[in-house]
């Protein structure tokens, strides 16, 4: 039997992945026109017409709407709150910078930032509740050092947390939930 040259071998592999790889692009393709027919899955474009096959005029897509319940890690930008909610007279930012990347555990810092009618809050207990996404509850309690109420939470698996920030000042408390996907 004859041996293949190793550049011939490289070229075939290069080859098959390419073919192999050409129905997932064009059906990645299909699924971003901004036209389709609801009648014929297969069939896409980004102008309006008719079916090719039933002769239905196409229908335009709707974007997906973006979930602002949800923050993603990619999306962090420094200085800007990662989620912000107004709560009757108070209004609650959160910010969350990754600050290191220990193998397993991803420490990542927490900021909250309660105000009253603009005015800080410097005189409530808030803790930070994170549900990971096996099932499991962390709640560390963030401290006020001056202008802001800080803590860490350390992630430690690939997928979405449900974030709780509970900020309690005498009777008066808040809560709000978002999740983090990392």
């Amino acid at each position: 039997m004859k041996r293949m040259q190793p550049r011939r071998c490289a070229l075939m592999l290069i080859a098959f992945i390419i073919l192999a790889m050409q129905p997932a692009i064009v059906s990645a393709q299909k699924r971003e026109a901004a036209y389709f027919c609801p009648m014929d899955a297969g069939v896409a474009s980004d102008k309006p017409g008719t079916c090719p096959e039933c002769g239905m005029d196409l229908v335009r897509r709707k974007p997906a709407k973006r979930d602002r319940n949800l923050v993603r890690a990619s999306e962090l930008q420094p200085g800007v709150p990662a989620f912000e909610k107004k709560l009757k007279s108070w209004t609650v930012r959160v910010y969350l910078t990754p600050a290191q990347d220990t193998g397993s555990l991803r420490t990542v810092r927490v900021d909250v930032v309660a105000t009253k009618k603009g005015l800080p809050i410097s005189d409530a207990e808030v803790w930070f509740h994170a549900v990971y996404p096996s099932g499991r509850n962390l709640m560390p309690l963030c401290k006020w050092n001056g202008t802001q109420y800080e803590g860490a939470i350390d992630l430690g698996q690939q997928g979405v947390y449900t974030m709780m920030v509970h900020v309690n000042r005498g009777d008066d408390r808040r809560a709000l939930t978002f999740r983090y996907e990392q």
